[in-house]
């Protein structure tokens, strides 16, 4: 929808802008259905994308294999009548976008504790919503030893947690402290 590919639009150009032309690959850890992997497979030679839902790796494999399918979004409250019950959507992907997908982005499902890369092996790795999933502090050792020497750690997001420990609940601030704190001390010049 025009709504949320204008948010898509802003959010990748901003990124895209902060990065050097000179990276080859790229990971993106909780990609979901690969939305914004796709997005920036214009920049990478390669970019591995993962998520530890088995839906959500089989929702892209099916668009790249037909070429749309429906589903339906349920409305839950302020139903004026029974067609108004789920809302149908269709996805699809455009075939120049498919060729690009097919010969650029690898799809897996793998857990962030437990990823299937070598160490040391990414120029940029994306973190696109996913602290709002997972609390930062459970997963971001076992990322960081992934990046290349001067790699890049790419974390967007809106803070919109979905967890229960309030604790792990950042605010921006802590966020920016946190990663500060983390360049001073592993920087590895």
């Amino acid at each position: 929808y025009e709504e949320g590919e204008r948010q898509i639009e802003i959010s990748v150009k901003a990124m895209k802008n902060s990065l050097p032309s000179s990276l080859k690959n790229a990971l993106f850890i909780g990609c979901g259905t690969g939305r914004l992997a796709v997005e920036f497979s214009d920049i990478f030679d390669r970019i591995y994308a993962t998520d530890k839902s088995y839906s959500m790796i089989w929702n892209i494999n099916k668009l790249l294999s037909e070429n749309s399918f429906d589903f339906y979004t349920p409305q839950e409250k302020n139903v004026y009548s029974l067609e108004n019950v789920a809302k149908k959507h269709s996805a699809y992907i455009p075939e120049k976008i498919k060729k690009n997908i097919k010969e650029k982005i690898d799809f897996f499902v793998s857990d962030v504790l437990d990823l299937p890369i070598e160490e040391e092996s990414m120029d940029a790795i994306f973190s696109i919503y996913f602290t709002d999933v997972i609390a930062l502090k459970l997963w971001f050792d076992q990322i960081t030893g992934k990046l290349k020497k001067d790699g890049y750690f790419i974390h967007f997001g809106p803070l919109d947690y979905f967890f229960s420990d309030e604790s792990e609940m950042l605010t921006a601030v802590e966020f920016k402290d946190f990663f500060e704190k983390w360049t001073n001390l592993f920087y590895r010049p």
